[in-house]
């Protein structure tokens, strides 16, 4: 038998394997069978079988051909494969690998098979060469393969680096490159699919399928039949992952240009200033244009924004989400905007200038609420909250509370000691752990 009768046999078993094995491992195997056949000097004329397809293939290459095709046929003895790895992010989470459980508390590899429990309170990250995983408290799955995973209960957001799958006991989901899909398995069985960027396909047990776009929902129950009315598009046209994602970063872009513009022009730089200011609006603005996109993100139609005005975009997105953040920093910066307009000629205090920038723009908004009307006022101070949640967020950055306390004391110890700093700190102090926070209560305590 020459190559061209061992290259045709391949092709004939890839065919008859099912499911089908992805290009890449057929590849690998095609190239290791081919080099192990080439390498033998004559057939092991002693090796006989009836078989016409192993007649006169040589015992390295027919090995070589089981094991490999072992490997298409998902075959038990080959569990012990490495797929990929988890990260605990917190509480209990373990691996269940045959008759051994393991505890993880920081990165674990994961082979093929393997068991996960994610505890209550608990949560973990799942990494292959296919996706990338996080998966939520209460969560039991099993790592089926590299591309693949079996969600038993749970919720799991999953973001694909290739062909990536999640099977559940009311169908299946998968996402192609770059695809976000949220999987969500309650105690009875029932799957909630919830599209995030991009498109993913759903198929039930029944052989249908349909198309899911980001921002849609989808659930699976026993006796679903999938069609495309089953594709669930929320009451209040519910704005995708990918949209709100993209307009919270235009809207802390708006307020940090209009503050720094601000900055310039309590500093006397009125160029600069009008710069920023003006860039400020533009970005504030551009929010209608991630409204009238698909929930993909998909460009459907180019807002003018020379037609919108900075009082527009708040009752635009009122139409389209009900989420609070985004409602309350929207209207929060087009009252900054406004506060800005009429008192543009008139500001004429110093901005702060300390170690701790959230400090900074946290006492630059509560200057700018004492010029501005009640109403204004207290959106400005709910703008200023989001620089003491900037330094908590820094805080908790470290797992390791010494190294949070020693954060801590150096942002403490960087600020003046005044009204402003002790209001600032009592406002982070209300939001950390009750041990950080004694902490904190000390030291004010001992500084004012």
């Amino acid at each position: 038998m020459g190559f061209e009768d061992l290259e045709s046999r391949l092709k004939f078993c890839f065919n008859k394997v099912r499911p089908q094995a992805e290009p890449t491992f057929k590849a690998t195997l095609r190239e290791r069978t081919l080099q192990q056949y080439a390498q033998q000097t004559k057939p092991y004329r002693w090796l006989r079988f009836r078989s016409y397809f192993l007649k006169g293939i040589s015992l390295t290459t027919m090995s070589a051909l089981l094991l490999s095709v072992a490997g298409v046929l998902d075959m038990p003895f080959l569990s012990n494969r490495v797929v990929g790895q988890i990260v605990s992010q917190g509480g209990v989470v373990e691996i269940i690998r045959g008759d051994e459980s393991l505890l993880v508390s920081g990165t674990e590899v994961l082979k093929k098979g393997d068991w996960v429990r994610v505890g209550r309170h608990g949560q973990a990250s799942i990494t292959t060469d296919h996706f990338v995983s996080e998966v939520e408290s209460g969560s039991w799955l099993k790592l089926e393969r590299a591309g693949q995973i079996y969600l038993d209960k749970g919720k799991v957001n999953n973001t694909a680096s290739q062909k990536a799958a999640i099977k559940t006991d009311r169908g299946l989901v998968k996402n192609n490159l770059g695809g976000e899909v949220a999987v969500e398995v309650s105690e009875t069985g029932e799957t909630r699919i919830l599209p995030g960027y991009l498109n993913v396909t759903v198929y039930d047990l029944n052989d249908g399928a349909v198309m899911a776009q980001a921002g849609e929902e989808i659930v699976l129950s026993s006796d679903t039949v999938l069609t495309q009315s089953d594709v669930v598009i929320p009451d209040d046209l519910e704005l995708s992952n990918a949209q709100i994602e993209a307009i919270i970063g235009k809207l802390i872009i708006a307020r940090t240009k209009a503050l720094t513009g601000i900055e310039h022009m309590l500093l006397g730089k009125r160029g600069r200033a009008h710069e920023e200011i003006i860039s400020a609006e533009q970005s504030f603005r551009s929010v209608t244009q991630i409204l009238d996109n698909g929930r993909d993100m998909v460009m459907n139609r180019r807002t003018n924004l020379d037609l919108v005005s900075v009082e527009d975009v708040y009752p635009a997105l009122l139409k389209k989400t009900d989420r609070t953040d985004v409602l309350t920093e929207a209207y929060a910066l087009e009252q900054l905007f406004a506060v800005l307009e009429q008192n543009k000629n008139s500001l004429a205090f110093a901005p702060v200038e300390t170690e701790v920038a959230a400090f900074n723009r946290y006492v630059l908004l509560h200057y700018l609420a004492s010029v501005a009307t009640p109403e204004q006022a207290e959106a400005l101070k709910v703008l200023a909250e989001n620089y003491v949640v900037s330094v908590l967020r820094k805080v908790q950055q470290s797992p390791v509370k010494m190294e949070q306390l020693a954060y801590l004391n150096t942002q403490v110890e960087a600020l003046p000691r005044n009204a402003e700093s002790q209001a600032f700190l009592q406002s982070l102090q209300a939001r950390l752990a009750p041990d950080l926070a004694a902490a904190l209560e000390e030291k004010l305590n001992f500084l004012f």
